[in-house]
């Protein structure tokens, strides 16, 4: 009993003409219990990047021995090689041209044999139509049984092109390239599933922190309240929490690292260094801040003082 694999066919032949009509018979006509299942013929015109995004963004969701055939041959009728790919679950067939790129770049094992056995061709063979005379035959013969071997000599130098990486700025910004744009108006950049962990740590950690930060602005520093009946006084309001907010962000900074309040949050800062219960003693050239003595902070509220000081601007 013929063997029931699926074949699929991804072509830029478009869906007024009968070329695709013509390939399905060639494979129906080797082995009718072939399944063929269209992908796209959609692809524009000899575009070999369209054509290779197209296969790569579906043929994993096929069952495994399934046979997928590309045709975007802008070099049909010249040198160009056809050839059959394998990989741990896959064939593909194709011209030499990178159009299998894509989705050779995602198997871990992948072997290409240059198709040269030409008593498999449909004959005579079509200068400007190898879709139906060769990558149709092929595809028929092998979802029949027919060794991958049998095709032709492994090669190691067929045709491939990777694609541009996207770019990660000094600013934190990452800088991408648009692909292609679907019919929905989908964009498709060239930033793939490998820079989301880089995309979640550098920008959407980073947002998370600067709304943890917005919330401690108004939560303890009480920013946010603009009571003033004075458009200018709520104004300058805004302009002397932001001044402590910075403050605070100096203070907890300058606190060395093994110490809790080095973590701490504003208020807990604010209560166990800045109000606190202290003697103040003038002299004719200094102020001196006698701290209780069993004032659990007061050697780190002198060490923050000093480093303080001496900090530059």
């Amino acid at each position: 009993m013929p063997q029931q694999r699926f074949i699929t066919l991804t072509t830029d032949f478009g869906a007024s003409d009968h070329y695709v009509g013509a390939m399905k018979g060639v494979v129906y006509g080797i082995n009718p219990a072939a399944q063929v299942v269209d992908i796209s013929h959609a692809i524009s015109s000899y575009d070999l990047l369209d054509g290779a995004l197209a296969i790569a963004q579906a043929y994993s969701y096929f069952p495994a021995d399934t046979i997928h055939v590309v045709v975007v041959d802008p070099g049909v009728g010249s040198a160009r090689r056809p050839i059959l790919a394998r990989t741990e679950k896959y064939f593909f067939v194709a011209p030499d041209n990178g159009v299998l790129s894509l989705a050779l770049e995602r198997e871990q094992r992948v072997h290409v044999h240059e198709i040269s056995s030409e008593h498999y061709f449909q004959q005579p063979v079509s200068q400007t139509f190898h879709g139906r005379d060769i990558f149709a035959v092929v595809a028929g013969w092998l979802s029949k049984g027919v060794e991958f071997a049998n095709f032709g000599n492994e090669i190691s130098d067929y045709v491939r092109f990777r694609m541009p990486k996207p770019t990660r700025m000094e600013s934190g910004q990452i800088q991408g390239v648009v692909l292609k744009v679907d019919k929905f108006g989908n964009v498709v950049t060239n930033i793939t599933h490998c820079g989301a962990p880089w995309l979640y740590d550098s920008l959407y950690c980073r947002r998370g922190q600067a709304e943890n930060l917005i919330k401690r602005h108004k939560s303890q520093l009480a920013s946010d309240r603009t009571s003033c009946r004075s458009p200018l006084a709520n104004q300058m309001r805004l302009i002397l929490h932001t001044a402590a907010y910075w403050v605070m962000r100096e203070v907890r900074d300058a606190i060395p690292r093994p110490q809790p309040l080095a973590s701490g949050e504003f208020s807990t800062i604010r209560l166990r260094l800045l109000k606190i219960a202290v003697r103040i003693k003038e002299t004719a050239t200094r102020i001196r801040l006698a701290f209780a003595s069993n004032c659990p902070d007061a050697a780190l509220f002198h060490g923050l003082v000093g480093t303080l000081i001496l900090r530059p601007t």
